[in-house]
């Protein structure tokens, strides 16, 4: 029987590799100052900014396409409410936001602040939401 030289290992790769995850999802993926959002049922409100993605998004993002689906910087005001339809078969990220494949996302703002973070739709690559009050 093979002597185990490094038991400890199969415990300290899971957790190095939360870690990196943990690292990689909070510096590339968004960020927040002072603002706060509300999720809402897509068919609860009439938003007052409606984005729709359209089908095929993915595949012209592949191809090396430049596409502005969206503003950035993106400009609301508290209590406005935002819809994002993902009509594509790929999950989009826009800023704050993930959106899956056929989803649809509803969000209200709920406080003056900034939110950013990685845009694969917009050409500079990242969304910035200006929420005023």
């Amino acid at each position: 029987m093979p002597e185990r030289r490094w038991p400890w290992l199969v415990l300290l790769v899971p957790v190095v590799v939360l870690l990196v995850v943990a690292v990689v999802s909070m510096t590339s993926g968004g960020g927040s100052k002072g603002a706060s959002l509300g999720t809402l049922s897509p068919d609860s409100v009439s938003p007052d900014i409606d984005i729709v993605i359209p089908a095929g998004t993915a595949a012209r993002l592949r191809a090396g396409e430049t596409l502005t689906i969206i503003p950035s910087p993106l400009d609301v005001k508290v209590g406005q409410v935002i819809r994002i339809r993902n009509e594509d078969i790929a999950s989009q990220d826009l800023g704050p936001f993930r959106v899956g494949a056929g989803q649809t996302l509803v969000q209200r703002f709920n406080s003056a602040g900034t939110l950013e973070g990685v845009c694969a739709i917009h050409p500079s690559g990242r969304l910035v939401v200006n929420i005023s009050a």
